[in-house]
Formats: C-alpha cells, structure tokens, sequence
C-alpha cells in the first residue's frame, strides 16, 4: 500500500541532477549526498517563510517547483516548518539509479557499467524487477497535478502487477507530489481510504 513511484516506459523527469553522467562527476569531486542539510538552514527557513513576511512569495514558488502548484491544499502558515526541514539530503546514487530508470526505461537494478554489473548479477545488464512476483494487495495513487510522477506511468506499474490481489488505482484530480504528504485535505481524500483498504486486507 503506498504512493507509486516513477517506473514505466517513457517516464520523465524535471530534475537534471538524477542523470548518470551528473553522478560520475559528484564522485569525483568525492561528494555522496544530494540536497543536504545546511547548518542555520532551519532557522533562516523559520524568518524568511512566515506569514506576511515579504520573502514568503518565493518560499511558496519553491513549493511548486518541488512538485507541482495548489497553494489552496497547503497550509502556508506552516511553510516556515515544511522549509526548516527540506532539503533533508538523499544519496548520489540514489537520484543516479533514478535517473537511470527514467533514461532506460526499465525497471531495473543499478547498472554499474558492464565490469561491475558482471560482478554484481553475473550479467552484463542489471537484472529487472519482476513485478508480476508481487501477489499481496496494492493500492495506487497518483496526483494529476504531479510534476515528479506521471499518472502515466503509474497506469502502467497498475498493469505489470499482474499478480496483486485486491489491485486499485485512484488518479487524484489537482494533487501535486506535496499534497500526498502536506496536503490540508490528505486524511479525507488519501489516509482514510489507505486505512480502510488496509482493515479490509
């Protein structure tokens, strides 16, 4: 039961950082983590988001920028608190094998590049994931309005769990990749069904 990640055929994605070649580059500059926690990053977040503060405007653009615009389901009184703790960091490789995903079009493991993916699965390619493997109940839920997952490619995963009990996809009209977790009418429109499908398994 959860959010569907990015995963089909033809899937893209605003965030140049998460391609492969951006990667090499980090490790050779020997950094691992991307989009980590500033120091003093909370408190300057507290000042500058709050309400009637002239600088909110550009706290709520960063808002859409990160995964699409509906102000009206965000409470704005709290972006000082949703800022004070974003970014909150990821790994290189992490955003990498997204990236790869997204350029291959498979799903699949890392691909560590012909040597290492012979020494890791025995095999010149990374091995895909066999979703058709998958025989416990799934819920999917996308957001119409989401700039990092297409309700596309969710339609999609939808169809490769050929094996999944109880098997459901609901398309959100106007979420936004924020709402799922921020959103002011989340419990109403997403928890209480997950809760209920959940009780029902």
């Amino acid at each position: 039961m959860g959010q569907a990640t990015n995963k089909a055929k033809g899937t893209t994605c605003p965030y140049e950082l998460t391609r492969s070649s951006n990667r090499r580059d980090f490790e050779r500059l020997n950094i691992h983590e991307f989009l980590p926690r500033v120091p003093g990053w909370g408190r300057l977040a507290l000042s500058i988001c709050k309400d009637n503060h002239l600088t909110q405007p550009i706290c709520r653009g960063g808002l859409s920028l990160m995964g699409g615009n509906n102000p009206e389901n965000i409470n704005m009184t709290r972006l000082p608190i949703y800022f004070g703790h974003f970014p909150s960091g990821s790994s290189c490789k992490a955003g990498a094998h997204f990236g790869q995903i997204i350029s291959s079009g498979n799903f699949s493991a890392f691909d560590h590049g012909l040597a290492d993916n012979l020494k890791a699965y025995g095999m010149s390619e990374p091995p895909e994931y066999n979703l058709s493997r998958i025989t416990a109940p799934v819920s999917l839920y996308c957001g119409e309005s989401d700039l990092v997952v297409d309700c596309i490619d969710v339609e999609r995963l939808h169809l490769e769990l050929t094996n999944a009990r109880m098997k459901s996809l609901e398309r959100i009209r106007r979420y936004t990749h924020l709402d799922f977790v921020w959103g002011n009418d989340a419990k109403l429109r997403l928890y209480s069904k997950i809760i209920k499908r959940m009780d029902a398994s």
